[in-house]
């Protein structure tokens, strides 16, 4: 049942999505013509029309994701979605999953583009690479074994954030849809997000700088220490003491995750006042 609840839920948030991805594709392909035939009108409105769609891409994915969920659990579809022969779990999760592969994509499709344009524009040159390497070597991050390590670290730290903003908007609408917050309105989803991210920015922040257990960059290398980032920043003076990334607040975020998506589920069963 799950699979056809993702189903439903790409069918009805990709309706314009799909194509912001394929007119960028296009503005590339024009931008790199322009280029090669050194048409400079062409290629500057090209790369305005490019960084605009990319921009359009995020902001279309968040508000498609977000009134989906909206919509479809507490707005009039709300009526049938919570008649549906499936666990309350089964419908969130659905729509999470879908919300997290459109974000992942409409990033990586940025991401993408962005590297795909500075090839075009020749940034990646000689003193691109020479700066890249000496820029490494003062981070301590030494080769491409510690580069891949920081990338693999840097892409697990963003995936586990979409995830948690995911969460978080999802329990903040939920949230405005149980009495007494109610009858706050639409903007009463908002200040429940924005409650609800400080209180995890200031959790995050405290066990970032205080948990015995972090991600040691130094010596050409990234591994794991039992360094708390804050004692690595107090002592940055001293050589024997490598920078440190605290992996407390990661570690929150997992936990939090878990728990906003339980709060999620007791109320869409319990307390839920539909529009």
């Amino acid at each position: 049942m799950l699979g056809k609840l993702l189903k439903h839920e790409f069918q009805a948030t990709g309706r314009l999505i799909p194509f912001i991805f394929a007119a960028i594709g296009g503005l590339l392909l024009l931008t790199y013509l322009s280029t090669l035939f050194d048409i400079v009108v062409f290629t500057g409105m090209a790369s305005m029309l490019l960084f605009a769609c990319c921009g359009a891409a995020v902001i279309v994915t968040l508000i498609a994701v977000i009134s989906r969920y909206a919509k479809s659990m507490f707005g009039a579809e709300g009526y049938l979605t919570n008649t549906l022969p499936v666990s309350k779990k089964s419908l969130v999760l659905s729509k999470a999953l879908v919300a997290f592969i459109w974000l992942t994509l409409s990033f990586l499709v940025v991401i993408v583009a962005t590297i795909v344009f500075m090839w075009f524009m020749g940034v990646f040159n000689d003193s691109f690479q020479k700066g890249f390497d000496e820029f490494l070597q003062l981070a301590g991050i030494g080769g491409t074994s510690g580069l891949i390590k920081l990338l693999i670290f840097f892409t697990a730290m963003m995936l586990v954030q979409l995830v948690v903003f995911i969460t978080q908007v999802y329990l903040a609408i939920t949230i405005n849809h149980v009495a007494p917050f109610n009858k706050l309105g639409p903007g009463g989803a908002f200040v429940n997000f924005i409650v609800i991210y400080i209180f995890f920015q200031l959790i995050d922040t405290v066990l970032m700088f205080f948990v015995p257990l972090s991600l040691k960059i130094g010596g050409g290398d990234i591994s794991l220490s039992t360094q708390p980032m804050g004692g690595s920043i107090f002592a940055a003076s001293s050589d024997t003491m490598p920078p440190a990334i605290g992996l407390g607040s990661y570690l929150f975020n997992i936990i939090g995750i878990a728990v906003m998506f339980w709060l999620i589920i007791w109320m869409t069963k319990k307390k839920i006042a539909l529009k």
